[in-house]
C-alpha cells in the first residue's frame, strides 16, 4: 500500500496500493478491461433465506439477556482468492462491489454484483464509485515515479476513458462518490485535487469525509502516523486547523459532527478521545494508542481494537471493557459485527444485535450502504479470500 507512512486507513477510506510493473491480465492488453456478462442493472439481488441453505450457527455464547442475538448469516459467498485481495467501496446503491487483487506482478480492480458474481474487471491500482454504475480508477502509467492515469468508466459497457492529469497511486473516496485524488507530494503530505465536489485543492494527508457533509478531516505534517488535525471543506479547498497533534486513525461519529481521535500529550503516547470539529475535547479516555477501527454504537458508547476489542464509554471515560478477540465492526444501522472469533463478548448492557462471522485473520470489514451486506478478507491457503455475506432483516433491525 502507497500511503507515504505504510500504513492501513480505517473505515471507508480507499486505501492505496504500491506501484506495480506491467499490467497484464490473462494476456489481455492493459488497457482492455474485462466485462464478463451483460447487466442491464448493478443491482442485484441476493437469494432470499428460503432459497438459500443458512450457514451453521456459531458456537454459543453466554450473553446479556438484553442483547439481542442475530440469526446465523446466510449466503457467506468466496468470491475471489488470491495473494493479497481486499474489498474496497459498495456502490451508492449496494448493488455492486468494487475489490482489488495485488500480485507481484500486476494489480486487478474488480466489480462483483452484490450476489458475488463478477461483472467487470481491469488492470488498475485502485478504484472509487462515482454513481450507482459509474467508477473512477488509477493505472499505473510510471511505475518507478509512482505515477498513474486517470480513468472513469459506466458500466455495463465497460469502456474506460482516460482523464486529463497525472496523479499518485491512491483515492481518498466517500461511499456516495466524493473524490479527493493527489497529484504530488509535499513535505506536509500531499497535493489533492478535489473531484466531486470539484472545490480546488488542499495539502495534507487525507483521512476520511464526512459522513454527513462536505468535509474531510486531514493531518498537517511529516512525522509518520501523527501530525497536526485540520478540517478541509470540499466544495472550496480552504483548510481550518484544530491545533491537535494526533495520530493517524481517526473516526467520525454516526452525525458527523465528532471525531475520535487519539491525541498526544506531552509523553509521547496518544489517548483515544472524543472531540468536536474544532477540536474542543468532549472525553478523553484512560487508554493509551488508538482505538482501531473505531465506531460508534448506537447508544454513543464507541468499540474498537486495542489490545483486542475494547468498549468504551464518553460519559465514563476513565472506564474500559474488554470484549476480547476478534475484528469489531459497526454497520450503518448500529449492528456490530465480530469477525474471526466465537468467544468474543458482546457489549453488557446494549440493545445492540452481534452478528458473528467465521474466519482467520479477518480483515478490511465494508459494509454496503443499508447495512445489509458485509464484504471481508480472511486468510486462506493461497493467502487471502474474499468473501461477501448477507445478514437477513439487518438493514432493518432497530
Amino acid at each position: 500500500m502507497c500511503m507515504r507512512c505504510g500504513r492501513i486507513l480505517f473505515g471507508v477510506l480507499i486505501a492505496a496500493l504500491g506501484a506495480c510493473a506491467g499490467p497484464t491480465m490473462d494476456g489481455v492488453n492493459s488497457s482492455s478491461p474485462v466485462v464478463n456478462s451483460p447487466l442491464p442493472s448493478l443491482l442485484t439481488a441476493l437469494p432470499s433465506s428460503s432459497s438459500s441453505s443458512p450457514s451453521p450457527a456459531p458456537s454459543p455464547v453466554v450473553t446479556p439477556s438484553n442483547v439481542p442475538m442475530s440469526p446465523a448469516p446466510t449466503a457467506i459467498e468466496s468470491i475471489l482468492t488470491a495473494s493479497q485481495v481486499w474489498p474496497v467501496a459498495w456502490s451508492p446503491d449496494g448493488g455492486a462491489l468494487i475489490a482489488v487483487d495485488q500480485t507481484p506482478d500486476t494489480s486487478i480492480v474488480h466489480v462483483f454484483a452484490a450476489d458475488g458474481h463478477e461483472i467487470w474487471s481491469t488492470p488498475g491500482l485502485t478504484a472509487a464509485w462515482t454513481g450507482a454504475d459509474s467508477l473512477e480508477f488509477l493505472r499505473a502509467s510510471d511505475t518507478l515515479a509512482g505515477h498513474s492515469d486517470l480513468f472513469e468508466v459506466t458500466l455495463p459497457s465497460g469502456t474506460p476513458t482516460k482523464l486529463d492529469g497525472s496523479y499518485l497511486n491512491f483515492i481518498t473516496a466517500a461511499a456516495d462518490g466524493r473524490l479527493a485524488v493527489p497529484t504530488s507530494e509535499t513535505p506536509r503530505g500531499y497535493t489533492f485535487d478535489l473531484l466531486n465536489p470539484a472545490g480546488g485543492h488542499f495539502d495534507g494527508e487525507p483521512l476520511l469525509w464526512n459522513p454527513a457533509s462536505d468535509e474531510l478531516a486531514i493531518v498537517l505534517g511529516s512525522a509518520p502516523h501523527s501530525g497536526s488535525l485540520a478540517i478541509v471543506d470540499g466544495t472550496s479547498g480552504s483548510v481550518t486547523r484544530t491545533g491537535l497533534d494526533v495520530d493517524d486513525q481517526p473516526a467520525f461519529d454516526r452525525t458527523g459532527s465528532e471525531l475520535m481521535v487519539c491525541v498526544f500529550g506531552d509523553h509521547g503516547n496518544c489517548a483515544p478521545t472524543l472531540v468536536r470539529l474544532d477540536g474542543s475535547d468532549i472525553a478523553a479516555s484512560a487508554m493509551r494508542g488508538p482505538l482501531l477501527g473505531a465506531g460508534e454504537l448506537p447508544d454513543g458508547r464507541w468499540i474498537g481494537g486495542n489490545s483486542g476489542i475494547v468498549l468504551w464509554d464518553p460519559s465514563n471515560p476513565t472506564t474500559t471493557t474488554s470484549l476480547g478477540n476478534g475484528w469489531p465492526s459497526v454497520s450503518p444501522t448500529g449492528i456490530l459485527v465480530i469477525i474471526g472469533d466465537e468467544t468474543a463478548s458482546p457489549p453488557p448492557g446494549s440493545q445492540v444485535t452481534i452478528v458473528r462471522l467465521p474466519g482467520s485473520g479477518a480483515s478490511y470489514p465494508v459494509w454496503s450502504p443499508a447495512g445489509d451486506r458485509i464484504a471481508y478478507s480472511v486468510l486462506s491457503a493461497f493467502g487471502q479470500e474474499l468473501r461477501i455475506s448477507s445478514l437477513p432483516g439487518a438493514a432493518h433491525l432497530p
